[in-house]
Order: C-alpha cells, then structure tokens, then sequence
C-alpha cells in the first residue's frame, strides 16, 4: 500500500513539474471594467510574462470604436532567480469610447522565442449613461514608467532578504518611532549618465529607488519632461545591492529612459514618486506586525546642455552626434548597361543620426543615379542605445566599360572629445557589360509605327462614320414601325365577342406585378468588424469576414450584386478615388480568407492580421 502511494505520488509531482515547464510563457489581456458609461475611461494592460531572457514588441492592430487617450505606457521587468531568467512586460493603453453599445478591446501579439503568441479580445459593453463611478485612473497615467513590476520585485526582496532581525525584517527598538526606521533608509535618487550635454546628444537617465528595508512600494508619479525627446528603454533590470558609505542597501530600478536636449538651457529631470508600505514591529512584541505608509521621492535634478562649437564645424556638417562607424557595399560589382543596381551605405554606432539624409557623391559620368530611401533601427536594450541606419541609393551604368563611385564624406561631432570628425568611404570599383537584349514594348512599337499614324486615324474617322450611319438608319426603321403601329386602327371586342382561346391554347392571363420598394439596407460596419473580433472558431471567423468584404463593396459601387468577383469588377470600372487601394486590400483580404480556408492551423494571429486588413479596407472605402 505505502509502496503505490510512493508511486502516485511520483507521478503527480511529474505532472506538475512538466506543467510547470511547458506553461512558462502567459500573455493576457486585462480591463478595468466590463461596463462602463460613455463618458468613462477604460484602462487596458497587456501583459507578458513567463521564463524567457527576451523582452519582446507588443502589438496591437488598433482600437475601433475607441478614442486612444494615451499610450502605450511600458513596464519591464528582467529577473534571476536561482539561475532562472524571468521576464515581464506590459503596455498599457488609456481608452474612451466614441459610441455606446458592445465595443470590442482587441487582442494583441508579441514575438517571443521564435514564436508567436496572442492575448484574446475583451467586450465591454457602453451604457448610455454619463458615468457609473467606476472610472478610476492610474496615478502614473501621464507618463510612461514601471507599475506592478516594482512591487513584485519588493515581494521578492522581503521573501529573499537575510539580514533582517524578526520575521517582518523591520524591528522598532527601545524608544524609537516609525519616522525614525524609515528617516534614511528609503530614498529616490536620480542618475544621469552625463551632467553637461551637447544640444542633440542623447543621454539616459534611472530613477532607483533605494532602501534598506523590507517593504511594497508602488509608482505614484513619474517624472515630466520639457526640451527634450524622451524614449524608453524596453528592457529593465532586476534588483541590485549598492553601497552607500558604510550601508548596503537595495536598488530598485523605477525608470530608464534616453533624453536628448532639444534647446539650449537648464534640463529638468522631474520628480519621482513611489507610495510604500512598510510592515514594522516592536523590539518587546516582534510577531505583531503594524504598517506604515510613507511617500518618497527624489530631489530636483538637472542637466546643462549648450550649443555645439562653432570651431572646427565642417560647412556640410550632417547634424549628427556621438560615436559612429560607415560601411559601403554595392549589390553588383559588375552589371550590364541599364540594369538596375543598389548603393549601400550603414551608419552604425550611439548617438543621434535623425538628421542624416543623404551624402555628397561626385558621381561618374558613366552612372545615372536616383534618389535613396533611408531606414533607421533602434537596440533599446542597449545602454545607451545602439542606432543603425542603412541608406539604399539606386544607380544604373549608361555606357559600357569601367567606372567607380568615389569616396565620399560623412561627418559628425564626438561629443567625448569635444571635436568635429570625418568619416571617408573607400572607392568602389565597377564594370558594366552589354546591355542586355530586351522585348519589344509599346513604347517602340508606336515609335516604329509613327509613319502611319495619320492612316490609322483616317481609318479610325471612317468606321466611326459607318457606325453612326448604321445606327441612324436602325433608328429610322424604328420610328417608321412605330409610326404604322400608331396608324393602325384598334378593333375592341365587344361583351358578346370577348375572344376565347382556341382548343389546344393555354388561357392567357395578365402577370401581377409586386411593388417594388427601393430600400437602402444600413449596416453598422463596425459592429459587423466587433462580432468577427469575438469570434473563436475559424470557419465562422472566415465566413463572416467573407460577408462583411461583400457588404462594404455594395455599399461602395451602390450595387445589390453578391458575387465578389462582379462587385470588384464594377468598382474597377466605377469612378470611385480610392477604388485601386480598395481593390489591393479585397485582394488581401481574399488571399487570407481562401488560404486560412484550407489550413488545418488557425491562430489568435491569424483572425488579427485579417481583422487589421478589414480595417484598413473601411478606411479605404470611408465607411469608419
């Protein structure tokens, strides 16, 4: 008997276990109220945690039916405990609705692993009433900043903590106060990365919350910022141990962000602010436990940031500042004339590159070249941030033999060193071959036939000419046959001589016609796209897509025709403006729908990609 019981409870410790590690990664959608009044804010959080070292972009497809007040704010949160790595982060998004009725708050995505997860749709439901009281806003809704995560790395902190005396880790002795526990042992204290910056130099900043007892702090104000730009960074750090004099202490990390100084003049680095409740007993009575809630915040901080030199500054100074590396590639080193080829040049480094656009190149007179486009990339994880921003400049060869682009300047301001420098390209060598042989278009085929065009146009005047004259002789026969019809004299058969059908003859009746009522059949197309959006099976999710695609093409082309294919076909040939985007994002839609059809997988991702075209598609057709 011992002997099974041992072995039932090997197995239910094996379950769990492996529970444990294949449900390591939860993503959710949380609301503050299932109903509201149309006057009500609604705070949405989608949250992310589980056991994973990444920190992953959540995204949302968009909010139909609700006025974004703000957002998203982020939190994160990396951790280590006993050597496993545990990651959360949320955003949160402050809503107002723009009608009543059932609204739909739609799920969101993120990437985590290599792997796609999704947050389900929430409903609420807007009552027609101005408030119903629950409209309760987060204290840190003006800013951006973390929330829940600080008080679980507190909860952590008064669980891990070994150096306390009792069991709640904060003992009053003999004659002491409260005041006198808390007086400097918890404190907010402001650390920017540089006291003086350059005018568009970035710089980062934390707000640690430092103390020396076990307590649950929360955010309650976050600092606001003026003449500067402000981006957060993605990806926080857990709880460290500093030394501070002779006293170690916790360091809670509230907020990073990166600043750059828009204008010259003093940077205010703001206040900010955490509630904490500290759990305290007495030396005589340590096992019961009192709270005391204080707040605290940080002392004002600022930054000096001045004009950049004007020594030294180079006449086609870029705007760029910080720390940079250029490299240059070609996509073919030789090519024939005409073909198309690609310039690549990437800038890579920390700093700011916003105002880099285009470089100055003496180009060859072998190469036609065009405008570039420019993309830029941020690693918020990095601190400071890394920035990389590829530049792609199209060129073609117009003679045969060798050419080159030449090296060319790239220039910026270190602000370490306090001077201008120069970067130089090296010089790419080219070949270009023969043209390849290419088909006849249109274009040559006009040219070729240029000496006849006056012949054609004569024969184009002649069957014009003969289709009028076909039709006016048709229209003359008409009206000659109309003409006799009227002449002919009407005979009425008497009661006695009322005709009677021949034997063999059906009794001819006259067909009763049905009234016909024209009505114009209104659809709230965004209640249609909110029902989708609830939906959980796949083949309903598509049918109903399907109808609703059907729907906004009759109401664009003003047709009552069913068929996909003739509705596009009649907005193709209509005068409608966006007609060609509509068309484009029908086409998407249809690709989805005919692929999702015949898949045997159907993921939240999938209804949200194809809820992000049918949006995009009421746009389009103004329908929102």
């Amino acid at each position: 008997m011992k002997q099974r019981i041992s072995i039932i409870s090997i197995l239910l410790l094996c379950c769990v276990v492996s529970t444990s590690l294949f449900a390591q990664i939860k993503f959710t959608t949380e609301i503050s109220a299932n109903v509201i009044g149309k006057e009500d804010y609604l705070q949405v959080q989608y949250s992310v945690s589980g056991n994973s070292d990444q920190l992953g972009d959540i995204q949302v497809a968009g909010f139909p039916g609700w006025q974004v007040v703000s957002g998203p704010q982020t939190s994160q949160q990396t951790s280590i405990v006993n050597g496993t790595v545990s990651a959360s982060f949320s955003n949160v998004y402050l809503l107002k609705p723009q009608h009543t009725g059932k609204l739909v708050v739609p799920g969101a995505k993120v990437e985590l692993n290599g792997s796609t997860y999704s947050s389900g749709a929430k409903a609420v439901l807007v009552k027609d009433v101005a408030s119903l009281g629950n409209n309760t806003l987060p204290n840190n809704s003006s800013a951006g900043g973390m929330s829940g995560s600080l008080k679980a790395l507190m909860d952590q902190m008064a669980k891990d903590d070994q150096d306390m005396d009792a069991p709640n880790g904060n003992v009053l002795h003999p004659g002491q106060t409260p005041e006198d526990l808390i007086k400097g042992n918890i404190f907010i204290r402001v650390l920017p990365s540089k006291k003086k910056v350059y005018v568009g130099e970035p710089f980062y900043v934390d707000y640690q919350l430092v103390t020396s007892l076990a307590l649950q702090a929360r955010p309650s104000k976050q600092p606001v910022f003026k003449g500067v730009s402000v981006v957060d960074f993605t990806k926080q750090t857990s709880a460290t141990t500093i030394t501070i004099g002779n006293r170690k202490y916790h360091a809670f990390l509230i907020r990073r962000v990166q600043l750059t100084a828009l204008e010259v003049g003093k940077i205010d680095l703001g206040i900010a602010e955490t509630s904490n409740d500290i759990p305290y007993s007495t030396y005589d009575d340590p096992y019961h436990t009192n709270t005391k809630t204080v707040a605290v915040h940080n002392e004002p901080s600022f930054v000096d940031a001045v004009e950049l030199p004007a020594a030294g500054r180079p006449t086609n100074f870029s705007g760029a500042i910080g720390q940079f590396d250029m490299k240059t590639t070609v996509q073919n080193i030789q090519s024939p004339v005409g073909e198309n080829n690609m310039l690549f040049v990437t800038l890579n480094g920390t700093g700011n590159l916003n105002g880099v656009h285009k470089f100055s190149i003496d180009w060859s007179k072998n190469i036609d070249h065009y405008d570039g486009t420019d993309s830029q990339g941020l690693d918020k994880s990095n601190v400071p941030f890394l920035t990389t921003k590829e530049f792609k400049i199209p060129f073609i060869g117009n003679k045969v033999g060798d050419a080159s682009i030449p090296s060319f300047d790239f220039n910026y301001f270190d602000p370490n060193s306090g001077t201008y420098k120069v970067l130089k390209s090296d010089e790419i060598n080219l070949h270009f071959t023969t043209a390849l042989a290419k088909p006849v278009s249109s274009i040559n085929v006009i040219a070729a036939l240029k000496d006849y065009i006056p012949y054609v146009i004569i024969g184009l005047l002649i069957i014009i000419f003969l289709i009028l004259l076909i039709k006016g002789r048709k229209k003359m026969v008409v009206q000659k046959q109309k003409k006799e019809e009227e002449e002919k004299p009407i005979v009425l058969p008497t009661k006695e001589e009322k005709p009677k059908p021949q034997i063999g003859q059906p009794m001819m009746t006259e067909p009763i016609v049905a009234p016909v009522e024209s009505e114009e059949i209104k659809i709230n197309f965004e209640e249609k796209l909110q029902e989708i959006m609830l939906l959980q099976e796949k083949n309903e999710v598509y049918q109903k897509s399907k109808e609703l695609v059907v729907a906004i093409l009759q109401k664009v082309v003003g047709s009552k025709a069913t068929d996909t294919n003739v509705l596009q076909m009649q907005l193709e040939h209509s005068n409608h403006m966006q007609k060609q985007g509509i068309l484009d994002i029908v086409s998407s839609i249809n690709g989805k729908i005919n692929k999702g059809l015949y898949s045997p997988f159907f993921t939240e991702s999938d209804k949200i990609n194809l809820l992000d075209d049918l949006n995009i598609l009421l746009r389009r057709a103004e329908l929102n």
